[in-house]
């Protein structure tokens, strides 16, 4: 599970801080030196996790279920260049949040 340390520099307040209203549906944010640029169709989700509060219960949540999500991936992950994978996690990581808003309200 080569991909843990980079899931454990993503924080979720600075993915919501990177939105901003005039790029409904686009998460753009940088970890490291790396910029990543996401685009989530589903706008409704998105402002509701803008507006969301990043709990410790919401962080514990979403860490739970992006390595059950990932988990099933771990033999192509480890295939995968760097890149790549931080790429997967960090989208993975932004969808789980998204589903998880979408699902609480």
């Amino acid at each position: 599970m080569g991909w843990w340390d980079f899931f454990k520099r993503i924080r979720l307040v600075d993915i919501q801080n990177s939105l901003k209203t005039d790029q409904a549906g686009l998460v753009n944010f940088r970890i490291g030196g790396n910029s990543y640029n996401l685009h989530f169709p589903d706008n409704e989700a998105v402002q509701k996790f803008k507006s969301t509060a990043i709990t410790q219960d919401f962080e514990r949540a979403v860490e739970r279920e992006v390595q059950r999500r990932l988990s099933y991936l771990g033999p192509t992950l480890d295939s995968l260049p760097n890149e790549s994978v931080d790429a997967v996690v960090s989208g993975t990581t932004t969808a789980t949040a998204l589903d998880l808003v979408k699902k609480s309200n």
